[in-house]
């Protein structure tokens, strides 16, 4: 099936490896650490980063997106975007543009 990965990293290397981001002091869990999976596929939790200031927090999130235009969180999200229209395809081209996620 299209749109699955694997997450390698533990928890705590997780953590590490945001922690020497630069300017990153301080590093909140506050859902916990996820464990390593080998098989995520989309509407899966998985960890997002958030960055602010001198702190950064990984907090569960549900992979996929929900356009702008869709009203509720039923039915699947779309999650399989082509690199070469992205910028230009009007399901993904606004958080494209303003609200990229760091993976």
């Amino acid at each position: 099936m299209c749109g699955r990965f694997v997450l390698f990293t533990t928890g705590h290397d997780l953590v590490e490896a945001v922690s020497q981001l630069p300017g990153v002091t301080d590093v909140a869990t506050p859902d916990g650490t996820p464990p390593p999976r080998y098989n995520i596929a989309p509407t899966n939790q998985v960890p997002l980063i958030r960055i602010a200031e001198s702190a950064a927090q990984i907090d569960s999130a549900r992979w996929g997106l929900l356009p702008t235009w869709k009203k509720d969180e039923d039915g699947p999200p779309l999650f399989n975007a082509r690199g070469e229209t992205v910028a230009e395809k009007p399901s993904f081209r606004a958080a494209f543009k303003e609200r990229r996620r760091l993976n």
